[in-house]
């Protein structure tokens, strides 16, 4: 884990001070990560709590997440079998939580879509968003946003579609959202 130290103007009395920020973390950060408690900082004058949005680098056991808030360059020190980059914190979120379960992102990304195409009409309208929510033993959980609805997959039908993957390796640090994740998921097709 690494720190810097960043100046800090407190939004509410304007105190300038210097606060520490975690640059990288390892997984035992995650709890901390998730419920954003590793993003706040504190007024020491006033008391005043600011959630702040930073660029972090997770490091897993076979994964690293780099969370890219603006375009700073970042040095990996350590290598993983599975990189990401993440732009926005939702994304961040849904992979640490994809990752921590053992899951590949990718299929996931095709699984979402796969419901967004299914769902009816009517109710595909409410739908804002479509994330990944959990594990639970035998299906996995997603959540439906703007209906507050949760939407499950069994876990052995993920499996069946995973066996139809190879197993590569992308070297490079990539972005896998709905937006891009076809393009890997071509590639992992046997």
């Amino acid at each position: 884990m690494s720190l810097i130290k960043v100046d800090f103007v407190c939004p509410k009395c304007h105190k300038k001070y210097r606060i520490k920020l975690f640059k990288e973390v390892n997984q035992d950060k995650i709890p901390e990560i998730i419920d954003r408690s590793l993003f706040k900082a504190k007024c020491s004058e006033c008391g005043e709590e600011v959630t702040l949005d930073y660029s972090l680098v997770l490091y897993g056991e076979d994964y690293l997440i780099y969370y890219k808030v603006n375009d700073e360059k970042v040095d990996i020190k350590e290598e993983r079998k599975i990189k990401r980059i993440c732009t926005s914190f939702k994304d961040f979120k849904e992979k640490i939580l994809i990752f921590r379960d053992n899951l590949n992102d990718v299929l996931i990304e095709f699984i979402k879509e796969t419901l967004l195409r299914s769902i009816k009409e009517d109710f595909k309208d409410e739908i804002t968003d479509i994330r990944y929510n959990s594990l639970d033993k035998n299906k996995i959980v997603f959540y439906a946003f703007g209906t507050n609805k949760y939407l499950f997959v069994n876990k052995e039908d993920y499996d069946k579609y995973l066996s139809n993957f190879k197993n590569i390796e992308i070297s490079d640090l990539i972005e896998v959202n709905k937006d891009t994740y076809f393009k890997y998921y071509e590639m992992m097709k046997k």
